[in-house]
């Protein structure tokens, strides 16, 4: 039975006119002594006036929903619409699954003097890495301009870091780099994620870019406490680079021996997957083949299966390999 008052706590969002900030647990903090945090999840009530509510880079519609894992994880941000209007605010409803309570996130926006950095608009949209590998993240995939900035001194900083590889920086993890790193060629993504079996995997690096001549500490957008990763500014374009995974065949399959296989003299018997059976990681199990390598000395294998485009039986014909999926 759930007897603790659900409570909601909040700080104050701040916005550079114009530009986009995320929504973290900084913003909006909840207090509920029976439930797990993972089961508290918040409705949009109310949309704001002057922005809009996003989720994955998606906007949100009166009674949308969000889960505190996306607020934990940097998923929602706040857009604003570049009006000239500075306060905007936010009605929502969290509920733990029995109790709710709506609240209101108090937004600010902050006027903007000066340029923010300003992504390239023909970027590809997707990198291609395969299995286990490392790619360089080149400037057809990231890449901006700030004319009051050098090009190449603008800073990359990772928000959200890839969830099946690491981004390094001259062979090192790093957690941001400059565009100058970028355009020498010393950034990379790895995948770090092991075997992925058939399919492809997607990732993504969600980054905020910023003008690393601006200072070291950031006061307002994104957070309210100094961080030593991001310039003095009051917006920061944040860009989500995707990441599709491809697998590579490169591992040997693996052989079960199973019961033993018995045969009455002068009989013959099927070969299961009881007797012999095998596994890829990397390759669908009809795919797999089996090749005689040594003959038994005292008989012969056959498939009975009609050859392709054939009904007559194949029995009485000795065989050479045989398909996985002829022994099920």
């Amino acid at each position: 039975m759930e007897l603790s008052i659900l409570k909601v706590f909040t700080n104050t969002l701040k916005v550079a006119e114009g530009d986009q900030c995320l929504v973290s647990g900084e913003h909006i903090l909840v207090s509920d002594m029976d439930t797990k945090l993972d089961d508290i999840y918040f409705s949009l009530q109310r949309l704001p006036l002057h922005g809009r509510v996003e989720l994955n880079g998606f906007p949100l519609n009166t009674g949308g929903t969000f889960s505190w894992g996306d607020l934990h994880s940097l998923r929602i941000r706040y857009q604003h619409d570049g009006s000239e209007v500075l306060q905007d605010d936010i009605l929502l409803e969290v509920t733990d699954g029995i109790n709710s309570a709506e609240f209101v996130l108090h937004i600010e926006v902050l006027p903007v003097n000066d340029e923010p950095p300003v992504l390239k608009a023909d970027l590809i949209p997707m990198m291609h890495c395969s299995e286990s590998e490392e790619v360089a993240i080149t400037s057809e995939y990231i890449f901006a301009t700030d004319i009051d900035s050098d090009d190449s001194k603008l800073v990359f900083t990772i928000a959200r870091k890839p969830q099946h590889g690491v981004v390094r920086k001259a062979g090192i993890t790093t957690d941001h780099f400059s565009q100058g790193d970028v355009i020498s060629g010393a950034v990379t993504y790895k995948h770090t994620g092991g075997e992925i079996g058939l399919v492809p995997h997607f990732d993504t690096i969600t980054l905020v870019i910023s003008d690393g001549e601006a200072g070291p500490f950031v006061n307002g957008c994104c957070y309210d406490v100094p961080h030593p990763s991001f310039p003095l500014h009051q917006s920061f374009p944040v860009y989500d680079l995707n990441i599709t995974v491809y697998p590579i065949d490169n591992q040997p399959p693996s052989i079960t021996i199973g019961t033993m296989f018995v045969v009455d003299e002068s009989f013959s018997a099927a070969i299961t997957i009881n007797h012999l059976s095998a596994t890829d990681p990397d390759t669908a199990a009809d795919d797999l083949e089996f090749v005689l390598v040594s003959p038994p000395q005292f008989g012969y294998l056959e498939n009975t299966l009609p050859s392709v485009g054939f009904e007559k039986s194949n029995m009485g014909i000795s065989v050479g390999k045989s398909w996985f999926h002829d022994r099920k």
